[in-house]
């Protein structure tokens, strides 16, 4: 018999407690959401990168895009709780450009596909994605987030 199979035989009681442990220790996080292992945008892209606390706007001059932060929603894990999921984080924003009707978009931080939870959006050939949502704290006084904005 192989050590492993000795291995798993005796510890074979403890390994659904251990499997809670890792799911939970994995979901909790606050800050930063990070890419969700999503493609960072081709080079040859024109990407821009706005922080935003709420009712901020921010122009990007090259395409006239006007973006404001109209709403923050966040329902993740508290860093000192143990969690079994992570939660979710969104943001709404107001967008416009020239020549186009406003749109409101929600984007927010990866779920599983199957929870129909927003992530990115496009606008006038744009996509938002939402890279950070910090919170607020001693370091930052109002919650804001960080988006990035790219045209392919």
């Amino acid at each position: 018999m192989s050590r492993l199979t000795v291995f798993f035989r005796r510890h074979a009681s403890r390994l659904p407690a251990l499997a809670v442990l890792v799911i939970a220790l994995a979901g909790c996080t606050t800050t930063p959401i990070g890419n969700g292992g999503g493609a960072p945008p081709p080079a040859d892209a024109r990407v821009h990168t706005v922080i935003l606390a709420r009712g901020q706007q921010a122009v990007i001059a090259d395409g006239s895009l006007a973006v404001k932060l109209v709403e923050i929603n966040d329902s993740r894990c508290p860093a000192t709780v143990t969690c079994v999921w992570a939660g979710h984080a969104a943001v709404t924003l107001q967008v416009s450009k020239p020549g186009l009707a406003p749109a409101t978009l929600v984007i927010g931080s990866q779920a599983p596909a199957a929870m129909g939870l927003p992530y990115e959006a496009s606008y006038a050939g744009h996509l938002f994605h939402l890279l950070a949502l910090e919170t607020g704290g001693d370091t930052v006084p109002a919650p804001r987030a960080t988006i990035r904005i790219s045209r392919p």
